[in-house]
């Protein structure tokens, strides 16, 4: 368990985990312990280095992302989304390397 609060203290510093409150409050509304306990299970397959596998296409070590601009006010072609997606990893990989 040492190893999963680790983990957790890692994730806190290098990404801004604010942004995901509100979700993981439905989510513990929603389905409770269970979510947590699943993020656990994550973080140790992670630390076994297990194969990531995309829950939506199956793809090894791909991860799925859901963008919500429903009204395509900020992402009109797939340009735009990827470049958004890009200056994000680049935020965070700096935001990670200054935490360090």
């Amino acid at each position: 368990a040492a190893h999963i609060c680790e983990e957790l203290r890692a994730a806190a510093a290098r990404y801004d985990a604010d942004a995901f409150l509100e979700d993981a409050a439905r989510q513990q509304e929603l389905r409770g312990a269970k979510v947590l306990a699943a993020a656990f299970v994550l973080l140790e397959r992670r630390r076994h280095a297990e194969e990531w596998l995309s829950p939506l296409s199956g793809r090894a070590n791909y991860t799925p992302l859901l963008l919500m601009d429903p009204y395509l006010q900020h992402l009109r072609t797939r340009r735009e989304v990827a470049q958004a997606v890009s200056r994000a990893l680049r935020a965070a990989s700096h935001s990670g390397a200054a935490a360090r």
